[in-house]
């Protein structure tokens, strides 16, 4: 039996911390995460502005959203199949 007690790793490579997107075509922005975990992973969670929009439980770690224009903070969060989770530290960008 193999107890699972250690969490995900989890990061936000993009967008990046500060990034401002500017533009009508830059709307449609794709948050994508790197994850991983020994024992593998159950999902992978997105939320903006305190709001989940959505999970995925297969690679790739991407979400396209339909930006509102303003400061946004984003964090993503990975949970294990064991149960355990991990936030990515938050990052603020904004849409312009």
């Amino acid at each position: 039996v193999t107890i699972d007690n250690t969490p995900p790793q989890v990061t936000i490579p993009y967008p990046l911390e500060g990034q401002v997107f500017s533009g009508v075509s830059q709307r449609a922005i794709t948050l994508q995460a790197e994850a991983l975990d020994e024992t593998g992973l159950d999902h992978v969670e997105w939320w903006v502005d305190g709001r989940k929009l959505g999970e995925r439980k297969e690679k790739p770690y991407a979400w396209v959203w339909d930006a509102a224009p303003g400061k946004h903070t984003l964090q993503i969060r990975a949970v294990d199949l064991a149960g355990n989770e991990t936030a990515a530290e938050e990052i603020i960008f904004e849409v312009q």
